[in-house]
């Protein structure tokens, strides 16, 4: 595995080697990697002019603790954010992923327990954030990306610290360590959101891994990723929100190892058009997808128009579940010669297991990476794979320091098991005999109906193997019988009418009959998180709406 470097230590080597080389490709521009760095140093001397960096070593500090500033990152996919996120680490500051479609009231808690002190965001947030910056401390340094003139008092624009560059020539910046923080914000599907602190040498090496992902050859040093670099020039299209991990870790990861961020328009959300006319123009190898919220009204446009889509060699799932039914047909549309990769893991861990799209592949199935495994239910001590009986997922290895201000949070997600010190995030799962690992669900998302457990993602998946249903989402809904009885939202196809035998016959084939939906709510859309998740607070209160207004319905089988 990579030892020990820094963000821009990675970055700075390989502008060195290849000044050249498209960093970052929008629709309006390409900005190669000496364009890139020099505008992230005007930035990060600019940050360092307004007092941000390092103040406490990081050895005086507890895993759940920072020492330096913070500065969130309210923006929307593009160069200034990549930039932004390089600059904070060039300057010893940390940057914060902050979700765009917050309210003001969510803002303010965000902000506030992740301790930012300075922001770079976009002119069109700036009523939302001027109503926050009313409920919080004053900032070190408020950015403007966009407009002509600051939106807010005490506001520098974004190109005017682009345009005095020179002021800072000749001023050398600190040198970043190691030990310098990246703080990503959880997407708070399951309770609040919280910031996860990762080391810079943990998480560039566990975003980097263990060989190179163009040439496949080992690392070990950043000399290795210059190597690799030399080899392979990959470009990789980042359609989701850079406020997620996914996002984040593909462009850093693109940084570090001489690749090209294309981002599609628009900035905010999902055109399926400008997705694959981005592929076409820009010759993407790599994109990057969130689940059926992506993958179907991609697949949709490509069944409306023929893109070329030949330089397509991967497609990468994360952070929400993509279902069997959209992944064959995906690959289907795009000829059979594109990989469909699903990857489980969490802000907590990085990437845990990863399942392939192929004709051996199973739903909830994955491979697990070196450093996974499955604990016991007590959360003391490692299942042998030979094992079966379901556990917590699990990862060890580089691992976060914690959370932010939250000292019990973090010693029970980061527990030390068998002296080794682990992240357990809260997924459910259990080993195969083949060596795999089966998703379960996350705890928060279980249902205890009866008596016995259910796993909403298991439920889900059974539901949307009927071809009648395009989306599922499974919940618990309290039941004076039950305690609580599983109840799922559903979408079906255009044109199908909804058939509770038929789907419940095939869901049948897949799960035991105390796991079947006890009631069916048909629904025109799922609202999702930014990061396109399932919210399942909204699922639960449609539920109970539904149960108030008709009898509850329960099935003859159960």
């Amino acid at each position: 595995m990579l030892e020990d470097p820094t963000f821009w230590d990675a970055f700075d080597r390989v502008a060195d080697e290849f000044p050249a080389r498209p960093c970052v490709i929008t629709p309006s521009r390409t900005s190669n990697f000496r364009e890139v760095r020099r505008r992230s140093l005007a930035v990060a001397h600019f940050l360092r002019s307004r007092g941000l960096g390092c103040h406490t070593p990081r050895q005086s500090l507890s895993n759940w603790e920072s020492g330096q500033d913070h500065l969130a990152l309210y923006l929307g996919n593009g160069e200034p954010y990549i930039e932004s996120m390089l600059a904070a680490l060039a300057a010893r500051a940390v940057p914060v992923n902050v979700n765009y479609r917050y309210v003001a009231a969510e803002l303010v808690s965000l902000l506030s327990s992740t301790g930012v002190n300075a922001i770079v965001y976009d002119v069109s947030f700036a009523e939302t954030l001027g109503q926050t910056l009313l409920s919080l401390p004053p900032m070190k340094a408020l950015i403007q990306v966009g407009g002509t003139e600051p939106a807010l008092l005490g506001a520098v624009l974004y190109s005017e610290i682009l345009d005095v560059e020179s002021r800072y020539a000749g001023t050398a910046l600190p040198e970043s360590e190691p030990d310098d923080l990246l703080m990503i914000c959880t997407g708070g599907t399951t309770g609040l959101p919280k910031g996860v602190l990762w080391r810079q040498g943990d998480l560039l090496a566990q975003i980097v891994g263990d060989r190179h992902l163009g040439t496949g050859k080992p690392l070990q040093t950043i000399d290795d990723l210059l190597v690799g670099a030399r080899e392979s020039e990959l470009r990789a299209l980042v359609a989701p929100p850079m406020m997620h991990l996914t996002g984040i870790g593909l462009a850093l990861l693109l940084c570090m190892s001489g690749g090209t961020t294309v981002f599609p328009d628009p900035p905010m959300g999902l055109d399926p058009v400008k997705f694959w006319e981005a592929v076409e123009r820009d010759r993407v190898e790599i994109a990057v997808v969130v689940g059926d919220a992506y993958g179907r009204p991609l697949l949709a446009e490509l069944k409306r128009k023929s893109y070329d889509t030949s330089s397509l060699r991967i497609v990468m799932n994360g952070a929400a579940a993509m279902s069997a039914g959209t992944k064959q047909a995906l690959g289907e549309a795009l000829g059979g010669h594109v990989r469909i990769t699903d990857a489980i893991g969490s802000s907590e861990s990085g990437v845990l297991a990863r399942a392939v799209r192929g004709g051996e592949a199973r739903p909830g199935v994955f491979h697990p990476s070196p450093s996974t495994g499955v604990v016991s239910a007590e959360v003391d001590r490692f299942l042998d794979p030979s094992d079966g009986s379901v556990g917590w997922l699990a990862g060890y290895g580089r691992l976060p320091l914690g959370y932010l201000g939250d000292q019990a949070k973090t010693e029970a997600t980061f527990p030390t098991i068998a002296g080794r010190r682990c992240t357990v995030p809260g997924d459910r799962a259990k080993w195969l005999e083949d060596g795999t690992i089966q998703m379960l669900g996350r705890e928060a998302t279980t249902i205890n109906t009866g008596g016995e457990k259910v796993f909403s993602d298991e439920v889900e998946r059974a539901l949307a193997s009927h071809p009648d249903v395009r989306e599922a989402l499974v919940v618990g809904r309290p039941s004076d019988r039950w305690g609580q009885e599983v109840v799922a939202l559903i979408i079906l196809e255009p044109d199908r009418a909804f058939d509770r035998d038929s789907i419940l016959a095939e869901a049948e084939r897949h799960l035991a009959r105390y796991k079947l939906p006890k009631d069916f709510v048909t629904v025109s859309a799922i609202e999702r998180t930014a990061v396109g998740k399932p919210n399942y607070s909204w699922a639960r209160q449609v539920a109970a709406a539904a149960g108030h207004d008709r009898p509850q319905a329960i099935l003859r089988t159960c």
